[in-house]
Parts: C-alpha cells; structure tokens; sequence
C-alpha cells in the first residue's frame, strides 16, 4: 500500500509516493472516495470513513490540529472517477492512488493560498475539459501523475508561479475559447520544469510564452520529452489560428529551454514548428532547442518581427518537407541563430534579413529543389552568415542576395560549397550593385 502508519501517533502521517519513491510526512491524513465517501460523515485519519470530494478533505484536515511530526497535511485520493476542480491549499499535499481517473476538473491555486504544495502519484486525466495544473500566483507546486488523454490543457503558469511537472504522456486537445487554447502556457516570470517520458501532443500550440499580468515574459522555462508534436487527431474546428509546437511572443530576460524533437505532424494547416516574434523589449532572451525540428506542411523555424537581441541555439536537425526550414523576416532588432552540428534540409530555401546573424557550425545544408541554402530577402543591412566546418550538397551554391544586402557579411571557412554566393561566379545574384557587402576567407 502507499502508506504506512506511524507506530507512535497511530496515523498515517508517513507515505511514500509509488512513482517517485519520494518520502512525504504529515500531521494529518483524510481520504477521498468520490463514489462511496461522504463529506457529511468523512472522519480525517480513518480511511474508512472517506469524503466525497477533494475539497471538503482539505478543509477538513486542514481544521484539525496537531502538531506531532510540523510538517504538510495529506489528502488521499482513492480509485474512482473525480470531476472535481480542486483548489489547492499551503501545507496540503495530495496523492492520487492507482485508479484515480479525472473526467472533468484539475487542480489550481485561483481561489486559494497554495504557497508549496506537491500532488504525486498515478492519477489519469481523460476529460475534454479537464484544465491539469492552473497557477496565477507565486505558488510552488510539483505534480506527478500517469498520463492525460483528450485534456483541455496541460499547464497554465501564470505571475511567479513555479511548477515542476512529471509524467508519462500527454495527448491535449487545447480546447477553450473557440480552439483559442494551448497545451501549456507560460506567463510573467514563472518558472517551470516539465518531464515526460514518453511524449507530449496537441491540438494547438504545445508551448506558448507570453506576457500576463505584465508587458512580457521574463521566466526560466525547461520542457523535456522525447517528442513534441502538434497533431491533428481531434475534428473540432480551430479556425485559421496558429498550431506552432513552440511560440515564444514578447519575452524579457528569458531563458527557455527545449529538450526532445519538436514535429508539427499537422496535415491540414501549414504553419509553423517553431515560432518567435514580437520580441520588442530589448529582451536578451536566450532560447535552446535540444532535438530536431521537423515541419510537415509547414516551416521549422519562423523569426518574425524582432526589435530586440535574443540569441537561439539549434542542437539538431532542422527539416521541412514542403517550405523553407528557415525563415526570417525582416526587422531592425537582432536574432543571433547558432546551429550546431545540424542538419538543415527543405525544398525552399531559407531566407534571413535585417538583423539577423546565422552561424552554423559543423553542419550539413540540403535543398531538394536545387536552390540555394540562404537567400537575402532585402533590407540585408548589419547581416551575416558564418559557415564553419560546414558541407553544401546543393547545386547552386550556398548563399545568394537578393534587392539590397548592403552591409551583409559572409564568411566560409572550411567549407565546401560550389559557389559561395551562386553558380558561375561569386558575383552572381547582383552582389556586382553592392559596394559595401564584406566577404571574408573562403576554402
């Protein structure tokens, strides 16, 4: 069983988590039983006189006083199906026991004063409208549960919230506000470290960063699992809005890290995998991918408006299947994009423009139509592509201009491609109009 009792006190104030192997001590213990409890007869320490919702077990333990052990209440969740929306309190831990299914409900701080709080076990969450985690304070809550299938949402973290969050899999169909919704999301200057084992999916955006209760984001984010997808599975209607994996929108000071392949399996609408824009605080932010980036009908890495200076870092592969793997629109602010060791393979090449400063370091560049690598879409001024160590398997070169590259620096060192710029001659593509355009050593 996932309890023991204390020999001392005669109450089951030692637990030890059955997913985890985690100690957790309490003052006090009531149990939930949503088919067979009652919250009129309830009895805290008595597991045979359980309540009927979660709710009125936390009131009740919390009104108990004891003072043996100083540490966290518990409240035991029993086998059986909760559609409850459970309003976490500070100093109440909650457990789940094997069979614990949500249809509806989840847990949040929204009316409560959680300030640390853990939530372990093997609970399941099956309903469309079951929202898991919801924080909007500066609460710490870790959570460990089984798996979701069909949740409205995975995580909402929202002021100085802090979440930690472990699981096996994920399958969220982001449904809330006409599909307006998003499998986690990230506000002000929360924290967060998510873990799965297996994988995460949804419907509409797995993760979105974005300003809240102030003007942008400023937390550290890490979200782990082998896979990252957005897919198409579910037939409600979602409109023309974005179905990025990850969308990273006005930002500050941010750290975001992404651990595991990022694919938009998506065949019914071409967006994109990855999406940054509306970087517009001189943010300084620093977002790494740790995995490959693939995108089906749609890019792998869209950069759009920036007028700030953030850096991001690729350690993978970047492909797409019908567009460019890159694409960066033009802005006066810098985007620093470091591949490392990447792959970066589409049928479109991918374009940069003003601000914007690719490295790549060790890669290899593919383009399945014969087209060039890198293309200056105008307005290329304080510019530039480093290649290093790098191979080009395609025909026509590695890079090529187009409209105005004035002040576009490129430099290949070690590297081999046909031509530099384009096929013929390193002139080609109207580099003979651009006086100023700086080219460094090239092998």
């Amino acid at each position: 069983m996932p309890y023991k009792i204390n020999p001392i006190t005669g109450k089951h104030d030692y637990y030890q988590s059955g997913s985890s192997g985690s100690s957790v001590y309490s003052k006090n213990v009531a149990y939930v039983d949503p088919g067979l409890g009652s919250d009129s007869t309830g009895q805290v320490n008595n597991r045979d006189l359980p309540y009927a919702t979660v709710n009125a077990a936390s009131s009740a333990v919390s009104s108990v006083s004891v003072s043996h052990m100083g540490s966290t209440d518990l409240v035991i969740l029993l086998q059986g199906d909760y559609t409850e929306l459970v309003y976490l309190t500070n100093g109440i831990d909650i457990h789940c026991e094997a069979g614990v299914v949500f249809s509806e409900g989840g847990f949040t701080d929204l009316v409560s004063t959680a300030k640390n709080v853990r939530i372990t076990g093997m609970a399941k969450f099956v309903g469309e409208y079951c929202s898991i985690l919801f924080i909007n304070s500066d609460a710490k809550v870790y959570m460990e549960f089984d798996s979701a299938e069909g949740a409205g949402s995975l995580c909402q973290a929202r002021g100085a919230a802090n979440v930690s969050m472990k699981f096996r899999n994920a399958k969220v169909n982001a449904y809330f506000n006409n599909g307006a919704g998003t499998c986690m999301t990230f506000r002000d200057t929360a924290v967060g470290f998510i873990e799965a084992t297996e994988y995460i999916q949804s419907q509409h955006y797995v993760a979105f960063f974005k300003a809240g209760n102030t003007s942008y984001f400023s937390g550290s984010v890490t979200i782990k699992a082998p896979k990252l997808e957005i897919i198409n599975d579910y037939t409600a209607s979602y409109g023309s809005a974005q179905r990025a994996v990850i969308a990273i929108d006005r930002t500050y000071n941010a750290k975001i890290n992404i651990i595991g392949d990022i694919v938009y399996s998506n065949t019914t609408y071409a967006d994109n995998a990855v999406i940054i824009t509306n970087q517009v605080y001189a943010s300084n932010s620093v977002f790494n991918f740790y995995g490959n980036i693939y995108g089906n009908i749609s890019k792998g890495i869209y950069s759009g408006y920036q007028a700030a200076n953030c850096t991001m870092n690729i350690y993978g592969n970047v492909y797409s299947t019908s567009t460019a793997p890159l694409q960066c629109d033009s802005a006066a602010g810098i985007m620093n994009i470091h591949f490392h060791n990447s792959i970066i393979s589409g049928p479109y090449v991918s374009t940069l423009a003003q601000g914007k400063h690719i490295k790549l370091r060790d890669c290899q560049v593919y383009n399945s139509a014969g087209a060039n690598a890198f293309w200056v879409n105008g307005g290329g001024t304080a510019s530039s592509l480093y290649a290093y160590n790098t191979q080009s398997q395609i025909a026509s070169g590695l890079f090529i201009g187009n409209g105005n590259t004035t002040g576009f620096t490129v430099g290949c060192i070690n590297t081999q491609c046909n031509y530099p710029f384009g096929p013929g001659t390193d002139t080609w593509g109207g580099f003979t109009q651009v006086a100023t355009m700086k080219v460094i050593q090239t092998t």
